[in-house]
């Protein structure tokens, strides 16, 4: 039985995102002055542009307009907002789960 290649590839990104979420913490942990949470993440960022350009560039640099795609583009969007408001609510509600005392200078004891 063959595996299809898009079923590797949607186990490989977790994976991946998981490998980079802990090297971004040795920076944040182990240098001196501290490497800033928020700076890892545009990191992050910026090394996902070659990607999306690869990606466009496979569909010859045209993007899908249909009414199908706008709309799953605007669930995509509600979702990242749903996930960041439920991220603060955790963050409001439970301090002690998201404020362990790490080492870090911004973590008190």
């Amino acid at each position: 039985m063959r595996i299809p290649k898009w079923l590797v590839l949607a186990m490989l990104v977790p994976t991946f995102w998981g490998i980079w979420g802990g090297l971004t913490e040795i920076p944040e942990k182990w240098i001196s002055p501290p490497f800033p949470p928020t700076l890892g993440y545009a990191v992050w960022s910026l090394t996902m542009l070659p990607f999306a350009a690869i990606a466009l560039k496979k569909v010859h640099r045209r993007l899908e307009m249909s009414r199908r795609a706008i709309l799953s583009g605007c669930a995509d969007l509600i979702q990242f907002c749903a996930a960041s408001a439920t991220l603060q609510l955790v963050h409001g509600l439970f301090p002690a789960l998201t404020h362990t005392g790490c080492g870090h200078r911004d973590c008190e004891e």
